[in-house]
């Protein structure tokens, strides 16, 4: 229904507004050309006037659902104005190191030729591989950096205004763009994926794939999943969305002294980088935690 709204109706409307650009382009060149008293008479003429009219909300809820649309946007190759171009191909190779490191994951359970695979960790190129744990550190750094990057860009309009930064919406739009998606995941989880498929290795219903999920979904709602009721967690592969969220949290505070304070900032996060290492170390000795194999 999105493709079909927005071949007949938006697509033209499009059109029409280009159009109008175009013919109100070539007005204003012809003007720039005439007499003063013939200018005064031409822009006087009433202009013909189009019905393309921004998109109602409905429109763009449809639009979200249009083939034509959003596959044109995301095989799109321009570059936004202000863009950190970089960031798109560290954000291409770190995903590739994830599903690589997935890859083998999953299949490492099924593995039959268990001496092929030992001979095979002694290699260098096992390394992304036997290493791909902290393949999604690397989105922890893009998150954190273009959370401080916008952040700051805003802080400089809104001062040049004498305006302050609404941080609670700044909050609240984090939480709002994340938790929609992630609560219907939730919900196909817990309440749709079990009646889909049937095996003998296959969970049924009612406990389906994640019995922890009946007691524990309100810690995803919170995003506090990886800290409460750990032994239980549901769905523990969204680990990074809390983990995100919590960094997010405790980020745009330290972006808002580093903006105002810069010596104090720059001291604070070198103390709370010391505390984290420090923590790591004894966390790591505590429990006797082994680095990855390699």
């Amino acid at each position: 229904m999105g493709t079909i709204y927005d071949i007949i109706i938006h697509q033209p409307r499009l059109m029409a507004i280009k159009m109008q650009k175009e013919s109100e382009a070539q007005e204003s060149d012809v003007t720039a050309n005439l007499p003063d008293e013939r200018t005064l008479l031409v822009n006087r003429l009433p202009r013909k006037e189009t019905h393309a009219t921004e998109e109602g909300m409905t429109g763009r809820i449809l639009l979200c659902f249009s083939l034509y649309t959003n596959v044109g946007k995301v095989l799109s190759t321009k570059q936004a104005p202000g863009s950190i171009k970089c960031l798109h191909g560290i954000r291409f190779i770190s995903m590739s190191w994830v599903i690589l490191g997935h890859t083998y994951s999953c299949a490492e359970p099924h593995v039959d030729n268990s001496l092929q695979v030992s001979e095979a960790l002694q290699t260098f190129t096992i390394q992304a591989i036997s290493n791909a744990s902290v393949s999604v550190d690397s989105f922890f750094f893009l998150s954190g950096l273009l959370m401080s990057y916008l952040l700051i860009k805003q802080m400089e309009k809104n001062r040049e205004k004498g305006k302050s930064v609404p941080y609670g919406m700044v909050y609240f739009h984090r939480y709002w763009r994340l938790t929609p998606t992630y609560m219907f995941v939730l919900m196909l989880w817990m309440w749709v994926l079990p009646y889909m498929f049937s095996g003998p290795f296959w969970p049924q219903a009612p406990n389906g794939l994640d019995p922890s999920c009946q007691d524990n979904w309100w810690t995803n709602l919170l995003y506090i999943n990886n800290v409460v009721n750990l032994e239980r967690e549901c769905m523990g592969w969204t680990w990074y969305l809390p983990n995100d969220m919590q960094f997010f949290v405790i980020g745009v505070p330290l972006v808002y002294i580093l903006y105002r304070w810069q010596i104090l900032g720059i001291a604070l996060q070198l103390v709370l980088l010391l505390a984290s290492f420090i923590t790591t170390a004894v966390l790591s000795w505590h429990y006797d935690m082994k680095a990855p194999l390699g």
